[in-house]
């Protein structure tokens, strides 16, 4: 389970001329990033409960599967972009 049930985003989301997406964090280490990652990350305001975070995810993309299927893979990316100092 992610350690911290109301994720907060940290550093910035860019997107290039090329239509790429990146997540730089105050270091200045900067991550290529897939739009739906972009989508999470904007997602974690330090306010809303990963529960939710992931009802709006799935709402946002239209996706179907079940919650706890789609919270454990969130889960697993807030743990990568903690690491990568992109989340509290």
């Amino acid at each position: 389970m992610y350690a911290t049930m109301n994720p907060q985003a940290k550093g910035r989301l860019t997107k290039d001329e090329g239509d790429k997406f990146f997540l730089t964090n105050r270091e200045g280490q900067r991550f290529n990033i897939d739009p739906t990652v972009g989508i999470l990350w904007k997602l974690c305001d330090g306010q809303t409960h990963i529960k939710q975070i992931t009802d709006t995810y799935k709402q946002l993309l239209g996706i179907s599967v079940d919650s706890e299927i789609v919270r454990g893979n969130l889960e697993s990316t807030l743990l990568q972009l903690r690491q990568n100092k992109l989340v509290d």
